[in-house]
């Protein structure tokens, strides 16, 4: 049986009731073919996709309208590059890898919206561009 998802237009609403509620939306982002292109040969990363470059000047758009976090699972140096990077190429991100407005007590951080090469992008992408009216 195929379950029943939520369609985009709920979608939207549910994320302009939390933006109202909160003020601001938390949005989780990820780093490796999020923001930029990752390969296991090469572990620094580079924006060659237009993918890529979307996300990034979305981020930058949105800016201190939302609340960004950094979601990766890098640590240490390879940590270290990332923020690197993204200082570098001007991407404004509050947290890494944690979220002080709601704090569960455990590892899972709260978002409104992730965005994640692997966890429906594309659609995360497109309601963050009608939210923020881009489109």
């Amino acid at each position: 049986m195929i379950k029943d998802f939520r369609e985009f237009g709920d979608f939207i609403a549910r994320l302009r009731r939390e933006q109202e509620k909160y003020g601001k939306l938390t949005i989780a982002v990820d780093f490796d073919d999020t923001m930029c292109h990752y390969d296991d040969d090469n572990i620094i990363p580079t924006v060659d996709r237009k993918e890529n470059e979307d996300i990034c000047n979305l981020i930058r758009d949105i800016g201190d309208r939302a609340i960004f976090i950094l979601w990766t699972c890098r640590s240490g140096e390879q940590l270290d590059d990332a923020l690197t990077w993204i200082k570098n190429h001007n991407i404004p991100i509050h947290f890494v890898g944690v979220n002080p407005i709601i704090d569960y007590g455990g590892k899972k951080i709260h978002a409104n919206i992730f965005l994640d090469d692997r966890a429906g992008l594309q659609q995360a992408y497109e309601a963050l561009n009608v939210l923020y009216r881009r489109k």
